[in-house]
C-alpha cells in the first residue's frame, strides 16, 4: 500500500509539472483558443445563469422536431459553457483543486494497476498498463464529443495527447513503485 500512495503521490507532482509545461510554456493554448467578440461577450453577460447552453436548444427539439433538425442542419451549431460570475485568473484554490484531482486519478491507476499485478511480473509489462488504461480513458472522454456534440477536434485533440502523455509519465512512475512481492 505504500507504494501506492507513494506511487500516487509522486505521479501526482509530475503531472501537475506536465500540465504547467503543457498548457502554459508550450504553445498549445495559442493555436486552439479564438478570442470571443464584444458583442458576443455581451450577449452572454445577457444569459439568465451560469451553464451549458446548447444552439439549437434542447427545448426547440422538444417543441418542434422539425424546427430543431432545420435549423442543426443549416447551423451554427454551439456548445457554450458559461460562468457568469468569473473567476480569478490563476487561482490557488483552482491549482489546489487540480492537484487533488491528480493525485486521485493516479490513485485509481495505482489502485487498478495492484489489482492486476500478479500478470505484470515486468516493469515493461506494468509501465504498458498504465499507458493503456490511461489512453482508453483518453479516447474515450477527449474524441467522443468529436463525434457525438460535433466539437471541432482542436481542443480535444490536444487534451487527448495531453493525457496519453500524462498517463506515461505515470506509468513510468508507478511501475516502479507498484511491482509483485517477492518471496
Amino acid at each position: 500500500m505504500k507504494g501506492v500512495v507513494i506511487g500516487s503521490l509522486l505521479s501526482s507532482i509530475v503531472l501537475f509539472v506536465w500540465g504547467f509545461a503543457y498548457w502554459g510554456l508550450l504553445p498549445v493554448s495559442n493555436n486552439i483558443f479564438k478570442s470571443a467578440p464584444p458583442a458576443l461577450v455581451q450577449e452572454l453577460r445577457a444569459l439568465p445563469e451560469s451553464g451549458t447552453y446548447a444552439i439549437p436548444g434542447m427545448e426547440l427539439y422538444e417543441k418542434d422536431e422539425a424546427e430543431f433538425k432545420r435549423r442543426h442542419e443549416a447551423g451554427p451549431i454551439a456548445m457554450l459553457f458559461v460562468r457568469k460570475e468569473g473567476s480569478m485568473a490563476g487561482s490557488p484554490s483552482t491549482f489546489a483543486k487540480g492537484f487533488v484531482h491528480m493525485f486521485a486519478s493516479a490513485l485509481l491507476m495505482a489502485l487498478a494497476l495492484s489489482m492486476a499485478i500478479g500478470a505484470l511480473r515486468s516493469y515493461a509489462s506494468r509501465f504498458f498498463f498504465v499507458l493503456v488504461a490511461g489512453a482508453a480513458g483518453a479516447v474515450l472522454s477527449d474524441l467522443g464529443p468529436i463525434i457525438w456534440w460535433l466539437h471541432p477536434s482542436g481542443m480535444h485533440v490536444a487534451e487527448f495527447a495531453y493525457h496519453v502523455v500524462g498517463w506515461g509519465l505515470t506509468g513510468l512512475i508507478l511501475a516502479r513503485f507498484i511491482r509483485p512481492r517477492r518471496f
